[in-house]
């Protein structure tokens, strides 16, 4: 009965998530840009020495990974309830699988940290950073505006271990991995070697734990929208002036009515849609998504330093880039809602 009082705590807190007044939020702790952090709001006692608690990675896409845990207290451990990856406004991206083991951290790792947090509560340590806010969506997009706008420690592209064209790209033979990315930025899709397109039925196959068929066009999307991804912003970001969170944090604050005919494009390679519907599309709406894009303050700004393309080049970049996160994310979500899917 604790278990599924827990469960169902959980799923309240996923569904509607955020505190009603004003809150003090801790940080837990900094992995090189990007930041853990609690509202102490949501942890919740449980009896017995237990504890349920919600908490927080905050990444400057303006994505965060949300962790439901449950803490033994007395016997030091904790186990992943559930886990969750969310927008800055906490609107949700996809659900992950999780561990079904009770696990002992180490007291030096963010898991450990977490754990002495979570049971010392309401007596937090001392000297540790916090901050107030109106709600916890606030905080989440003020914090990844903040990383941002630093750049601290910020990488030429973003990886997602918990995504399967992550997955695929860090298994990917360098050979094959260079030929693709070098394909797109030459204008040619990843997919245009062969030997990559086998490659990444393979290793699919590996990722998602089941056979992948030619024609699996989730695991094809999710390989080949990262591809697209690295490589596009390789092009704009010669000398890191852009990066992909310029692009993500883009993505990510938009609304979905901006998104949504990217989004409804992409759906068309997970459906029977010929490539005569896909070509004679009304491409306007798009168009239009994309200039709302490209309009981000911050996206705006890391674009004017581009010099070596002009206007054009970049739109139609921007574009490209856009379409492979759509991609992407819809091949995802769609993977993680399977019954085989990746950790």
């Amino acid at each position: 009965m604790k278990i599924t009082a827990a469960i169902a705590a959980i799923a309240s807190f996923l569904l509607g998530a955020g505190a009603a007044d004003a809150d003090t939020i801790y940080t837990l702790a900094h992995v090189k840009a990007d930041i853990f952090a609690i509202n102490p709001a949501d942890i919740s006692d449980q009896g017995g020495g237990r504890k349920l608690a919600t908490y927080y990675y905050v990444h400057p896409s303006h994505l965060a990974d949300l962790y439901a845990d449950e803490f033994d207290c007395a016997g030091g451990k904790m186990i992943s309830r559930s886990r969750r990856i969310v927008r800055s406004d906490l609107s949700p991206v996809r659900d992950l699988k999780t561990t079904a083991d009770w696990e002992t951290p180490d007291p030096r790792t963010v898991a450990g940290i977490v754990l002495k947090f979570v049971c010392a509560w309401p007596s937090p340590p001392a000297r540790m950073e916090s901050t107030t806010a109106e709600s916890l969506a606030q905080f989440l997009h003020l914090t990844a505006d903040g990383i941002l706008a630093k750049g601290d420690g910020s990488s030429l592209i973003n990886i997602d271990r918990t995504a399967v064209g992550d997955c695929i790209f860090g298994a990917m033979p360098k050979d094959l991995a260079l030929k693709a990315l070098t394909n797109v930025g030459a204008g040619r899709p990843p997919s245009a070697d062969p030997a990559f397109r086998e490659k990444v039925k393979t290793l699919g196959a590996k990722c998602i734990g089941r056979p992948v068929a030619d024609n699996d066009s989730l695991v094809v999307g999710a390989a080949l929208s990262i591809y697209m991804r690295h490589g596009i912003v390789a092009r704009l970001g010669e000398k890191l002036e852009v990066t992909e969170n310029h692009l993500a944090a883009a993505w990510n604050t938009a609304a979905l009515s901006t998104r949504a005919p990217l989004l409804e494009e992409a759906a068309k390679l997970h459906t029977d849609a010929t490539l005569s519907d896909i070509e004679n599309s009304n491409k306007q709406p798009i168009a239009n998504a994309v200039k709302t894009l490209m309009s981000t303050p911050e996206l705006q700004t890391a674009l004017g330093k581009v010099r070596n393309l002009n206007d054009t080049q970049k739109e139609i970049l921007v574009y490209q880039y856009f379409m492979a996160i759509a991609m992407g994310e819809q091949a995802e979500a769609a993977l993680a809602s399977s019954p085989s899917k990746p950790q």
